[in-house]
């Protein structure tokens, strides 16, 4: 499935390390909802990626963008990744399932995954999502 600006984004609830649970459907951020997609803890790049993110949290509060960073990784993996990354303030979902990966239009396949299926992971992607449940950005 391909997100176009707009329109309403598929479903989408998971787990977080605070101990909530992430729904898409029941956001009301002031403006948009940032969400960012990262392969998981075996990925370098998204360390330093969520990492700079962290520390930029209050200029997207204070702009109304809640936002929330979400893999596939299970929650010890997703709590690794947020001590190594020294994450602060971020909110760390986790357990994003296949099929809700695809459905957002995230999950790919290549030669890496037929080499290495237990770490194949979504692409990383980061959708903004208004207060309607629209997209409003497919990806960055």
């Amino acid at each position: 499935m391909k997100l176009s600006p707009d329109q309403p984004v598929p479903a989408l609830a998971v787990d977080t390390l605070a101990g909530t649970r992430f729904d898409i459907a029941k956001q009301a951020p002031r403006n948009f909802t940032q969400i960012v997609f990262y392969r998981g803890l075996h990925c370098p790049i998204c360390k330093g990626y969520l990492k700079s993110i962290d520390s930029r949290l209050a200029d997207f509060e204070e702009h109304g963008i809640e936002t929330i960073a979400i893999s596939m990784d299970g929650r010890d993996r997703a709590a690794e990744m947020a001590k190594g990354a020294e994450l602060r303030r971020l909110a760390i979902g986790y357990g994003l399932p296949e099929a809700t990966a695809r459905a957002w239009g995230l999950y790919r396949r290549g030669p890496s995954c037929r080499r290495r299926p237990r770490i194949c992971s979504p692409s990383r992607g980061c959708s903004w999502c208004g207060p309607t449940g629209d997209s409003t950005t497919p990806r960055c």
